[in-house]
């Protein structure tokens, strides 16, 4: 059963904006034509929509972005729809097809990626509507993989005529003609099962090999050793530590050798150092005493100090604050000298009496204020004097008879008489100032010889007669706060009887040079306390490192390593060689699956390996076969469409396997037998889309069944005018039971195919989709059987 296109509507479609836009293909030659942009590429995609329930020439360039509205739809509130109506040849049957927007779709189906999930499928027949599926359509039409094969064996592009070829590499077109009738997919699916197979096999076989390695090196268990270790309950021997070892773990059962090696000398390293703790920890505490630089150098220098601390510290204070406080007195200011005995409550400090304390704050008062009246007085005796030097100037600039004081208005006798008045004033004024002077003066004096060098002298009396600098004071304090750490190593020192009074500094020894010469000497006093190390005792110290030991497993804790009894410590080495033995047992068991397992494996693969290898064979057989097919008519036609070209006259093209043998591998194609060269890079883009249309025209020869129809959009484009008069030629002359769907933008052209057709009294139609009219011409095939 084989059918033709007879009429394509569309709703809602891209620039189709009417309810329902209706164009009839009932003709053996149909051709849109008019301006580009009125949607003749349009229709050509409504028909591979209707057909395949995709559209190939969408490109998905969304990332993670949705768009808002279908790429296809005119409108987004409103029902899209793209159907064909096609006629059986023989019986003249009509159905529909059509694909409807799915009214139900997801936002991600928006996406052109998602396209064809936007689309449900309807076959009408004798007026009765169904949904089916895409294979369910392919099947009714007798057109297997039309979705596949519908751009190879019905549709060429306007702007990618040769996509099949720059789209595939040598190999890759091989394996796509292969597809088209379907006829090796199931043999690839089931390679493809067997590699997965053959994969999931190899990595179980290289796991056991693999394991097998790990495991053949280790010693067999025998008869004589299964029992050779006692059973011993499991007790963990770390407790102190919230992440266990592993060899302290209750799950041994399958350690290897080495693992049992690595665990065994973890143990004897702990076992070793257990058995030497108590000398161990006696000689480390003396070696850790002399790393105590500061705590050394601080009991050297101040340990005989340290219970005066507090008497030395106050003297060195009460020093400091009455040197500065006489140093104020003797300064003289009494508003300072003030404010230093009452902050610093110095009166106190040197018990100095009641009745004259307060009788010396009295007398500082009343000169502090004394003094402020006076500092006003004078300032303000002094402006009332720089204003009379004023008048006194202005009054000078008056004439001999203006004798009026400019002040008060007061007459005088003559010029001279008031300017000796104003100067007889400031006399007056400057006298009262020097008289108050004086006064304050004496008052002064009088406080200071009655007050301030009495309480001077006090005050020097008072001052302690300090032993030590500022720097000792210092280091004194900084001593005092680490008191209890210098006290308790005194009395570790007493405890083993490390005799060091002679080297601990005295108040009048120069200290510096004391503790420089005398802390090397504490420390070999201390280090010969040590106990006598026994040649047991330095060489496991020298094999198992007891003090990274006691630093990783022990924490640094005398009471972890007190804890650890070594019957403990053995328990747990006969408990890792019990583990050993058991894991010894399993191994021996798991070595002979190993062994039984592998061959069976490799004999496994190599039957995959043979199966594939036949598959593989037969799909090169059979697509030797497909291009055998095809590749006489394939010659003919491109050499009749090419007509000439650079390489010859009037030679095709063509198909070559370079491999050769019964099977095809790739296939490349070449103008010329004897070159190696693909056209793609000989030939010109229009030469080039000419070959395609030739190998789907043979490939319509060999294999068309279902739908008798080939479109091509727009071939003027890439096709120059001599190609297109003989692929025109070959279209009517060869392929006259075709029905031929083209669209063209040049009237001219549009003219040129219409006339061959009608010239040999063929149906056509002519379609001008800007106007959206249409046109069946006069000498139609129809027209001229009635007349």
């Amino acid at each position: 059963m084989t059918y033709k296109l007879t009429k394509v509507n569309v709703k809602n479609f891209k620039l189709f904006d009417k309810n329902e836009f209706v164009v009839n293909l009932d003709s053996e030659l149909v051709v849109f034509d008019g301006p580009n942009g009125y949607g003749k590429t349009s229709i050509f995609d409504a028909i591979e929509l209707a057909l395949t329930g995709n559209i190939r020439r969408l490109v998905s360039v969304e990332n993670r972005q949705v768009p808002t509205d279908i790429v296809v739809a005119h409108n987004n509130s409103k029902d899209v729809v793209a159907s064909c109506t096609l006629k059986e040849v023989v019986t003249g049957k009509v159905v529909t097809i059509s694909r409807e927007l799915n009214n139900t779709y997801s936002a991600q189906s928006r996406k052109i990626s998602n396209f064809m999930k936007l689309w449900n499928c309807y076959l009408t027949e004798d007026g009765v509507k169904k949904e089916i599926t895409q294979i369910e359509l392919e099947r009714y039409l007798n057109a297997m993989n039309l979705s596949h094969n519908y751009n190879l064996f019905h549709y060429v592009e306007q702007e990618d005529t040769f996509h099949f070829l720059k789209s595939n590499n040598e190999v890759d077109r091989a394996k796509a003609l292969s597809h088209l009738l379907g006829e090796t997919s199931k043999l690839e699916d089931e390679i493809a099962r067997f590699s997965i197979l053959e994969g999931s096999l190899k990595a179980i076989r290289k796991t056991s090999v693999d394991r097998l390695k790990l495991l053949s090196p280790e010693t067999k268990l025998s008869e004589k050793n299964k029992d050779s270790t006692s059973e011993i309950i499991y007790k963990k021997l770390i407790f102190w530590n919230e992440s266990p070892y592993v060899w302290d773990q209750e799950d041994l059962l399958s350690i290897t050798e080495n693992e049992r090696k690595q665990h065994l000398t973890a143990v004897y390293s702990i076992g070793k150092l257990v058995k030497h703790k108590e000398i161990f920890i006696k000689n480390r505490a003396f070696q850790e005493a002399i790393k105590e630089g500061k705590i050394l150098n601080y009991y050297l220098k101040h340990f005989n100090q340290l219970d005066d601390y507090q008497q030395i510290h106050n003297s060195f204070t009460l020093s400091n604050s009455l040197s500065r406080c006489l140093k104020i007195i003797h300064k003289g200011e009494l508003k300072e000298i003030k404010e230093e005995l009452e902050q610093n409550d110095i009166l106190t400090k040197i018990q100095y009496g009641d009745t004259a304390k307060n009788q010396l704050l009295q007398s500082i008062n009343l000169l502090i204020n004394s003094e402020d009246k006076s500092n006003n007085l004078d300032k303000l005796f002094g402006d009332i004097v720089k204003y009379r030097e004023t008048l006194i100037t202005a009054t000078s600039n008056l004439t001999e008879e203006e004798a009026s004081c400019l002040l008060c208005g007061s007459s005088f006798v003559s010029n001279k008489a008031l300017l000796d008045a104003f100067l007889n004033k400031e006399s007056k004024i400057l006298a009262q100032l020097t008289e108050d002077g004086g006064k304050a003066k004496k008052a002064l004096d009088t406080f200071k010889s009655n007050h301030l060098i009495p309480l001077a002298e006090i005050i020097s009396e008072k001052i302690p007669n300090m032993l030590y600098p500022p720097e000792f004071i210092k280091s004194l304090e900084d001593a005092f706060n680490l008191k209890t750490r210098i006290e308790n190593f005194h009395k570790w020192l007493v405890h083993n009887k490390v005799e060091v009074t002679n080297l601990v500094s005295v108040a009048n020894e120069d200290l510096n040079n004391s503790v420089h010469q005398n802390l090397p000497l504490l420390k070999d006093m201390i280090l010969t306390k040590r106990q006598p190390l026994s040649s047991e005792y330095i060489k496991d110290n020298e094999f198992y490192d007891f003090e990274a030991t006691y630093l990783s497993v022990f924490s640094k804790s005398k009471s972890n390593l007190l804890s650890l009894d070594i019957n403990e410590v053995n328990n747990k080495r006969i408990y890792i060689e019990s583990c050993f033995q058991k894991s010894q047992n399993s191994r021996y068991i798991e070595i002979q699956k190993l062994n039984k397992n592998i061959p069976v494996l490799t004999n496994t693969l190599d039957k995959i390996k043979d199966i594939k290898s036949v598959y593989t064979q037969e799909i090169g057989k059979y697509r030797k076969k497909l291009i055998k097919d095809i590749e006489i008519p394939f010659y003919i036609y491109s050499g009749k469409i090419l007509q000439s070209h650079q390489l010859g006259q009037g030679a095709g093209v063509f198909i070559k396997d370079k491999t050769g043998g019964n099977e095809l591998k790739n296939i490349k194609l070449v103008s010329d037998w004897n070159s190696d060269h693909d056209v793609l890079n000989m030939m010109s883009s229009g030469q080039i889309s000419a070959i395609v249309i030739a190998l789907l025209l043979s490939l319509n020869k060999v294999y068309l069944n279902g739908i008798n129809t080939l479109l091509i959009d727009d071939p003027v484009q890439s096709m120059d005018e001599i190609n297109m008069i003989s692929l025109l030629e070959l279209l009517r002359n060869d392929f006259g039971n075709l029905q031929l769907i083209i669209s063209t933008h040049e009237p001219d052209v549009a003219k040129y195919f219409l006339y061959k057709y009608l010239k040999f009294n063929k149906s056509v139609a002519q379609i001008n989709l800007m106007k959206r009219t249409e046109c069946l011409l006069p000498y139609s095939r129809n027209q001229s059987t009635e007349n």
